[in-house]
């Protein structure tokens, strides 16, 4: 009769359980084994006058009113003060897997900005801000409403006013409009956008060689093990042991799964199993 070989790989599955966010979810929850990461971004709204002087809809259908700067009218002119609809801030690609949340939503200004610059993710430079931008940037953002969506994406809206901080009228713009050229002015509005990440523990896997001594195809072995959570962070873990045999055959389960709080320490565990023909154990990358 043919023996049966089996090559035994216990492999660990560790399944990181964390917090999941929904889209109405509230953000301003406490979170464990999060980190915070900023980003810059930096938005523009434009107002536009024709030919014949007229202040004309700034960006229809979204928006229709003629907005003009406060130059070319007064402080307290709703013509002047647009609400900013929502809009969505994608997280960058790098984070944006890990992203489950957003902490705060903050507006830049030439007072705080090298701060708000520092360490955090942004397509333009704190010197590229310092001399392309901020002398165009609004004076004031308030009431600033954020919705986090899910997927590391938030949508954004807020109240503004048509003042440049140091240009009053803001930079200057051309478009073609209607079979003519019109100008314009350019306001631009950075906000920081200071996400909330997942943490990744750094989580490494040993498996005790079994004692083989004496024993027989069939009898029954135990197996040690021992995991250990390095950066001290607790998370939940899910632990599996599984058989594999040769070929494409599907794994067989061996010992319960296991929900265990590693906090740093060794958390050590055993299972049974039969002693196989053969037997190999090995241990894949714990992340």
């Amino acid at each position: 009769m043919r023996k049966k070989i089996i090559s035994l790989l216990l492999i660990l599955s560790l399944t990181i359980t964390v917090p999941v966010y929904s889209a109405k979810a509230d953000n301003n929850s406490s979170t464990t084994n999060v980190t915070l990461k900023k980003q810059v971004d930096i938005g523009y709204f434009d107002v536009w006058k024709n030919s014949a002087g007229q202040w004309i809809p700034s960006d229809p259908p979204k928006y229709t009113k003629a907005y003009r700067p406060v130059l070319e009218d007064s402080p307290e002119s709703s013509l002047c003060n647009p609400h900013i609809l929502s809009y969505v801030i994608s997280a960058p690609e790098s984070i944006a897997s890990s992203v489950v949340g957003v902490e705060s939503i903050s507006f830049i200004t030439p007072n705080n900005a090298v701060n708000d610059y520092q360490d955090a993710i942004s397509a333009t430079t704190f010197n590229e801000y310092n001399n392309e931008y901020q002398k165009f940037q609004v004076r004031n953002i308030e009431n600033i409403n954020h919705d986090y969506l899910g997927n590391g994406k938030v949508s954004v809206q807020y109240n503004t006013r048509l003042e440049g901080w140091v240009v009053p009228l803001g930079e200057e713009q051309t478009k073609p409009w209607q079979n003519e050229i019109v100008s314009g002015h350019r306001f631009y509005m950075p906000i920081l956008v200071t996400w909330k990440i997942q943490d990744v523990p750094d989580l490494k896997v040993w498996i005790d060689s079994p004692d083989k001594a004496g024993k027989q195809p069939g009898d029954y072995i135990t197996i040690n093990c021992s995991v250990r959570n390095l950066t001290d962070s607790l998370v939940t873990t899910d632990i599996g042991v599984a058989e594999y045999g040769l070929g494409w055959n599907p794994p067989t389960i061996f010992g319960p799964l296991i929900d265990k709080k590693v906090e740093g320490s060794n958390y050590n565990f055993s299972f049974v199993m039969q002693m196989p023909e053969t037997t190999k154990t090995s241990v894949p990358p714990a992340v």
